[in-house]
């Protein structure tokens, strides 16, 4: 068996030694062996208290500990350089492991380690536990209201959140019938009534936008080339497939995604605008090469729907967000995707 360790040391067809590791691996390497050697410091510290029952030392042990981590930690950022090193800064390696070893040393002692149904958010993954929400509300979260709730499995529960509010048009003017502006008062247009919700959304930081009136949650579009591109075309069946794409890659951290139906993506329609007849929140800060989250972008194209035209199958319907049109279009033509998930 020997040779075979001998060649899982050669290069295959080279007989050369395999190449080191990248800067990037090698500090990503240091950053992680710091981070052992530090638990191994604290908890070698308190099998220490345990043993003698005393904690006169304890916190000088523990500066030792806390000493050497951050000695190790300078060394790896001199030898591979804050490029190559992560953006997370040591302290904050040092405070997780620090709490990573208290929770052991309180479950050695007879306590109980954190977990889901404890009453607090002390788990990774956990979005909440019991009562405790994180700070998080119906509103953060893009509901218009109501109360939030957590699952047994500490994730949000929004079945206690108001979703449903018609949106308004976001219609302010009114205009004669030869389309000359009037004064609205007593004219009983759009205008003036300005019937609905007012248009209100929610943007998580993470590419995607909720609409407070109807709770769907809509995938921002960016201008970087990649998956979420504005100038992206598809035909329809490319459409789901590009769909299917963000799930498989879960983005935001969800794999519900799909194509909006005519009515949700006509929910996003602003008359008030034009060029993209769309809200701000969907068409800010999108400069060449922008990327979400950084950016949202709205081209004044055609946006494909789920919806296909009953009268002629091979047909769908689309919205048009240049004037905020809607209209059908063979399934053969290409238009451009924004994702949404949500809603019942």
């Amino acid at each position: 068996m020997g040779w075979l360790l001998v060649a899982a040391l050669l290069l295959s067809g080279t007989g050369g030694a395999l190449a080191g590791p990248t800067a990037p691996q090698g500090c990503e390497a240091a950053f992680e062996r710091a981070s052992g050697k530090l638990a191994r410091c604290r908890l070698v510290v308190e099998a220490g208290v345990a043993r003698t029952g005393s904690t006169t030392r304890r916190a000088e042990q523990m500066e030792r500990c806390e000493t050497a981590f951050d000695r190790s930690i300078a060394g790896a950022v001199k030898r591979f350089g804050n490029i190559a090193c992560p953006v997370t800064p040591g302290s904050a390696f040092s405070s997780d492991v620090g709490t990573c070893t208290d929770e052991v040393a309180i479950a050695a002692h007879g306590g109980s380690l954190p977990t889901c149904g404890d009453g607090a958010i002390d788990v990774a993954g956990e979005q909440c536990d019991g009562a405790d929400l994180g700070g998080s509300s119906c509103e953060s979260l893009g509901r218009s209201g109501g109360t939030l709730g957590c699952s047994t499995e500490c994730r949000f529960d929004v079945s206690g959140c108001a979703t449903g509010a018609l949106p308004a048009t976001g219609q302010t003017s009114c205009w004669n019938k030869d389309g000359v502006v009037i004064p609205c008062a007593g004219s009983g247009h759009d205008g003036e009534i300005q019937a609905g919700a007012d248009l209100a959304y929610v943007d998580h930081g993470d590419g995607t936008i909720t609409d407070r009136n109807t709770g769907l949650t809509w995938e921002q579009l960016d201008d970087a080339g990649g998956l979420h591109d504005k100038d992206t075309l598809f035909d329809f069946d490319a459409a789901l497939a590009h769909v299917a794409a963000l799930n498989a890659a879960s983005f935001a951290g969800h794999t519900d995604w799909r194509l909006a139906n005519a009515r949700e993506l006509q929910t996003l329609i602003d008359d008030g605008r034009y060029r993209p007849a769309i809200a701000p929140a969907f068409n800010t800060g999108c400069t060449a090469g922008c990327s979400v989250p950084s950016c949202s972008c709205t081209k004044d194209n055609y946006f494909w729907s789920s919806t296909s035209l009953n009268k002629n199958p091979s047909f769908a319907w689309y919205v048009n967000f240049f004037t905020g049109e809607r209209n059908v279009t063979a399934k053969s033509n290409t238009a451009i995707v924004r994702a949404v998930r949500g809603g019942r």
